[in-house]
């Protein structure tokens, strides 16, 4: 398959042992003869050697453990039949079946709802849409709709399950697997002319970006090469860093590169795109030069910075796709190798899901009982030099570390789903009221008022905005974290802390099989509620696609020490503005969403990001 192409493949879901079994096994009989008669054919190509159906059973049985229905013949009695070994030489030889011994016929996999999503991930595929024969549970036998995108990232699991390390130094194709989705977005989905306009105020105008991360890229490469900058040399001051003014007070902004004040004082699209081409090179030169020849003599401080500006290219992309979100709904080009969304049918797919897990158990609450939990890993970097890199070196960045052990987590309880579009717009036209500035504070960024009078969900592909009930209610409400604590207050609880969200997260893993991460969507999608699987066992809870607010404050911990590679990376925001946020949404990739000592963060006021909030209540 090629990016774009898509598969229509038939997968049986089923997994109740009475009804496989009857099915294999009818009242009437037909698919015992339909067996045995197998039997006498065989007997007449042999030429006529004694196998006969009366000679045997059909017996069969579901193996649930292994999910795969067996059908056998069984033999009624001892008997031998003669068969030609050497048709030249005619020998013969005997076939000998003992009493009871059993032929296998055949092995039909059944595949559950989570097995088929694995399947089809580790194929490379991503599912476009799902249609079951069970309007109800969606358990039962499925038509999958999948496509060979233009670019997917796999589970961190899978590397995990193989004994690979998903968080060290990135391989040359995971590089060129998230070039090409900053290739998708650049270039592809905003429009040329639309890359000089500024979607959010609070931030540069598109164009920053597509010279932003080749020269983050290059300014590292060159202060570890100790080589000068990549021609333009002037490009690394224009690009290094970007703004993040206060919201309440724009004129304390952390230290940024000056960038041009006239648009026609900005370097031309095309000169952008060669020197991204030529830092990509070097890159490439970096790798064959440094980091392939000698595994084992790797530096330790090129892999960290290797992963570092990786991670940050990654965290960026997300940036700039919720800043194209809020572009006017019909200038965003859908993504080149995925197909639209057919609305209607996914809305009717997720109204089954809803249905299936019944409504009010949706409200379900999680109890956990007092505990401690260890936060962050040790990953100082100014440690590089003292020692040598190992291939399970797990990087991160310096508010990580160190490792805080036995932090307490006094008992708490929180909702097993994230807040809903429909669970805030309720809240919401109760809380207005007529009040348009309260409207105005209220209001989420990703929605949209629409000319009827009712809200729309925005989205990054065709047709730019969908109706809020008709498709997205059931969507995590992504909003400010000020919003979802208003929310959250209005229904007697409050926004969990960070060892609280942590806590839940270790029973409810953001990278898990069928997650909402690393573009399997463009957009939210209904939470689900954990399920039970083939051995009993629970999945956890998947929020639909978003990073999750906590309300604690963004800070120094004790022991916290700026980074060499990248000082400026977390104190900045040691300001008492930013709020902690943890998982990650549909658009981040796993090697971030899975790395569970990540932390990301936001103004509390923040309304564009794809985050949403769980409610947490004290015990």
């Amino acid at each position: 398959m090629q990016p774009g192409d898509t598969l229509l493949i038939g997968i049986d879901g089923s997994d109740d042992v009475e009804t496989i079994e009857r099915a294999y096994n009818d009242s009437q009989g037909v698919t015992r003869d339909f067996i045995l008669n197998g039997v006498d054919h065989a007997d007449r190509i042999l030429g006529g050697v004694g196998l006969t159906k009366d000679r045997f059973d059909y017996v069969n049985r579901y193996n649930q453990p292994a999910g795969r229905h067996e059908a056998y013949l069984r033999a009624k009695e001892a008997f031998s039949i003669p068969i030609i070994a050497g048709a030249a030489q005619g020998e013969q030889q005997k076939i000998h079946f003992q009493k009871g011994e059993l032929i296998r016929i055949e092995r039909s996999y059944k595949y559950t709802p989570r097995e088929a999503a694995a399947l089809l991930a580790a194929a490379g595929l991503r599912v476009v849409q799902k249609w079951t024969d069970d309007e109800q549970s969606g358990e039962g036998y499925a038509m999958y709709l999948a496509e060979k995108p233009a670019f997917h990232f796999p589970s961190t699991m899978a590397a995990i399950e193989k004994g690979e390390n998903p968080f060290g130094l990135p391989a040359l194709e995971e590089w060129d697997r998230l070039w090409a989705a900053w290739d998708c977005v650049t270039l592809s989905m905003i429009p040329k002319e639309l890359l000089h306009t500024k979607p959010i105020d609070l931030r540069h105008i598109c164009l920053f970006y597509l010279g932003h991360i080749p020269g983050f890229l290059d300014i590292h490469m060159s202060r570890y090469l100790q080589e000068p900058y990549t021609e333009p040399s002037h490009y690394p001051a224009m690009f290094e860093r970007g703004i993040d003014p206060n919201m309440e007070d724009p004129s304390k902004v952390h230290a940024h590169s000056v960038v041009p004040e006239k648009m026609e004082d900005w370097p031309a699209v095309d000169e952008i795109v060669a020197y991204r081409d030529r830092v990509r090179a070097r890159l490439h030169k970096t790798y064959a030069e440094r980091l392939l020849q000698d595994p084992e003599k790797i530096d330790k401080r090129l892999a960290r910075t290797m992963a570092v500006v990786y991670e940050h290219e990654v965290m960026h992309l997300e940036t700039l796709l919720y800043m194209a979100a809020q572009i006017q709904p019909g200038k965003l080009r859908a993504a080149p190798g995925f197909s639209v969304p057919d609305w209607p049918a996914l809305s009717a797919q997720w109204a089954r899901q809803v249905s299936s897990e019944s409504r009010p158990t949706r409200k379900l609450i999680a109890d956990f009982p007092a505990s401690s939990i260890s936060i962050g890993h040790d990953d100082f970097d100014h440690l590089d030099s003292e020692s040598a890199y190992d291939p399970l070196d797990t990087f991160g960045w310096d508010n990580e570390s160190p490792k805080r052990e036995n932090v307490q987590v006094p008992a708490f309880s929180i909702s097993l789903l994230p807040i809903s579009n429909g669970d805030y717009l309720r809240f919401f036209l109760r809380s207005i009221a007529g009040e348009d500035k309260k409207e105005e504070e209220l209001m989420p960024g990703s929605w949209m008022k629409m000319e009827d009078g009712k809200f729309g969900v925005r989205v990054l592909t065709e047709p730019g905005v969908v109706p809020l009930e008709e498709v997205a209610k059931d969507w995590p409400c992504m909003a400010s974290g000020k919003q979802l604590q208003a929310y959250a207050e209005s229904v007697g609880g409050r926004l969990p802390t960070e060892p609280e969200l942590r806590r839940f997260v270790i029973d409810h893993p953001v990278d898990h099989i069928g997650a909402n991460i690393g573009f399997a969507n463009w957009h939210p999608v209904p939470a689900r509620l954990p399920y039970i699987l083939r051995d009993g066992s629970e999945t956890g809870a998947s929020n639909g696609g978003i990073w999750e607010w906590t309300c604690t404050d963004f800070a120094a911990h004790e022991g916290w020490r700026a980074a060499q590679l990248y000082p400026d990376y977390s104190r900045d925001f040691h300001d008492g503005c930013h709020w902690v946020m943890l998982g990650g949404s549909f658009a981040t990739i796993p090697r971030v969403a899975g790395r569970k000592t990540f932390t990301n963060w936001y103004q509390s006021g923040y309304p564009y990001v794809f985050a949403g909030a769980r409610v947490a209540y004290d015990a």
